[in-house]
């Protein structure tokens, strides 16, 4: 009668020692909804990211727009006033 009891509580032990490592790697609940909730936020943070690298973009085409058309105003303001000095000189 012990040795039946012994040998029960020596499967119990066994089965438990097996059982608990592999309940322990499984995620709870409470790991999953965090790790969801991470990767919400990180791809909420890509998100965020890409429109500022977006709007970076557009602001540095403006930009480069805007110093070009700068640019072309400058030679065309240097291209009369050429053309009035050959003028003057030829009258």
């Amino acid at each position: 009668m012990i040795r039946f009891a012994l040998c029960i509580l020596l499967i119990s032990v066994a089965l438990i020692s097996v059982a608990l490592p592999a309940a322990a790697q499984q995620p709870s609940e409470w790991d999953r909804s965090n790790a969801e909730i991470r990767r919400m936020e990180q791809e909420r943070e890509m998100r965020q990211l890409d429109f500022q690298r977006r709007q970076d973009d557009e602001a540095r085409r403006q930009d480069a727009e805007r110093r070009r058309a700068n640019e072309e105003e400058r030679q065309r303001a240097r291209d009369m006033e050429q053309r009035r000095l050959d003028d003057q000189r030829r009258r």
